[in-house]
């Protein structure tokens, strides 16, 4: 029974962090997927001087300014945010599964048996 819950516990919060991952990587990649802009579009837009995908507007020489919300530049950031949430995720899981253990198996089952 104690190598039960020695395996449960290095188990469980290896499959929250993997499905915390899993889900995380997903939702990145669904948002960048087919995140495109169409060049023709940017030229019409910048002549135009329609600023949706081009500067913020709120610059002086919006058009030669580089735009920080475009989610095309903020791509691998996040991607090494998701890995880093998710290391933590599992390091902190494991320090509560190991104390957890260490409570139960100490504690809990000689009053049992």
């Amino acid at each position: 029974m104690e190598i039960l819950i020695h395996l449960l516990c290095k188990l469980v919060p290896w499959l929250i962090s993997v499905k915390y991952l899993w889900d995380s990587l997903n939702n990145w990649y669904c948002k960048y997927e087919n995140y495109k802009l169409d060049k023709k579009q940017v030229r019409e837009n910048i002549l135009n001087k329609r600023r949706y995908d081009w500067g913020t507007g709120k610059e002086l020489n919006w058009r030669y300014k580089w735009n920080s919300n475009n989610p095309k530049e903020h791509k691998w950031i996040e991607f090494i945010f998701v890995l880093i949430k998710s290391t933590i995720l599992f390091l902190t899981l494991s320090v509560l599964f190991r104390v957890m253990d260490i409570i139960i198996v100490r504690d809990i089952f000689p009053l049992i048996y």
